[in-house]
């Protein structure tokens, strides 16, 4: 979750289980410092609730990834626990586990349905089968999120990808997906212009002194830029560090899809690699493997580079993800 949320009304004042909540789990998960157990904790609670969550979903592709490889692992002992109506000793942090126990009770009939979706060894469409009122998936899937959109639709069955909008800790939300039902390689947001002031620079004339500054209706198509925001909170032409491309105007307001990461660059020597590059190698070996029928995918990967050997490279550790 982004702290943006965190910092909101709703949220810090929203009565947990309540009929108006849209979190299925106490604020002691949310906030717990302990990713692991906190990820076990948020899935117990999920499918103890599985009839009554409308959505899957987390700020970013990769939380929902994250937690699938999680189940994969530990549903037996998740099973164990909707089934008793106690959480496994396995969570230690005492403020979450007496949050999560005060809302769990036994309910062998759930516990049954689960084991017995998980027990089968092809996950494909786990998601509805596990969530039947599940509408959609939920997440950032732009910019280096895309990587995960194979491994989520595999999960996600008939339920849509839905990235519904581009927010940053330090302005909120700064543009809304126009056409939710876009594949995940066709996303773009319309900039959302009331928690900030945003301004723009060309991302070829970033070198300091001089540099032009530009509002959002003078930017053109199939340029690319990087945010600037100013907002209430005494950020002054805060560089965000995102690259944007604007790929087409409604009236005055842009549409522009995230293109990367300014500051997420290697270099074995004098070259300058960014994680969209990376991207395209990475789905160049997906298409050969998929030529080759071979019966895994890359689900995840990070790259990192060697210059022990000469010349130097870069390497990239894929994990592999079964798709039958």
């Amino acid at each position: 979750m982004s702290s943006f949320v965190y910092r909101n009304p709703r949220f810090l004042n929203r009565e947990v289980g309540g009929p108006n909540d849209e979190f299925c789990v106490p604020n002691e998960v949310i906030l717990c410092g302990d990713p692991n157990q906190g990820m076990y904790c948020h899935l117990v609670c999920a499918l103890a609730r599985a009839p009554e969550i409308a959505r899957v979903s987390a700020l970013f592709a990769a939380t929902v990834a994250a937690g699938t490889r999680v189940l994969r692992k530990q549903w037996r002992e998740i099973v164990e626990d909707i089934r008793t109506g106690t959480l496994n000793s396995c969570i230690t942090h005492p403020e979450m586990r007496a949050a999560v126990e005060r809302t769990l009770k036994p309910n062998p009939d759930l516990a049954s349905m689960i084991e017995r979706e998980c027990f089968q060894e092809d996950w494909a469409g786990i998601f509805p089968r596990l969530f039947p009122n599940a509408h959609y998936v939920g997440c950032v899937l732009s910019g280096s999120m895309l990587q995960y959109a194979p491994t989520l639709q595999h999960f996600a069955g008939h339920l849509p990808l839905v990235s519904a909008a581009y927010v940053a800790s330090e302005a909120g939300l700064i543009g809304l997906n126009p056409n939710m039902k876009c594949a995940p390689q066709d996303i773009t947001y319309m900039l959302w212009p009331e928690n900030a002031y945003y301004e723009f620079i060309p991302i070829d004339d970033n070198s300091g002194e001089g540099m032009q500054v530009l509002e959002a209706c003078d930017l053109e198509v199939g340029k690319e830029y990087e945010i600037l925001v100013t907002n209430y909170s005494g950020l002054y032409r805060y560089r965000l560090g995102d690259s944007i491309r604007v790929t087409s105007f409604h009236k005055t307001l842009p549409l522009f899809a995230f293109v990367r990461r300014l500051s997420v660059v290697l270099s074995v020597h004098v070259e300058k690699t960014d994680e969209e590059e990376l991207q395209a190698a990475v789905d160049n070996v997906a298409a050969i493997l998929k030529e080759s029928n071979v019966a895994s995918e890359i689900c995840d990967y990070t790259c990192t580079t060697d210059v022990s050997s000469n010349p130097g490279r870069y390497v990239i550790f894929c994990e592999m993800l079964d798709s039958r």
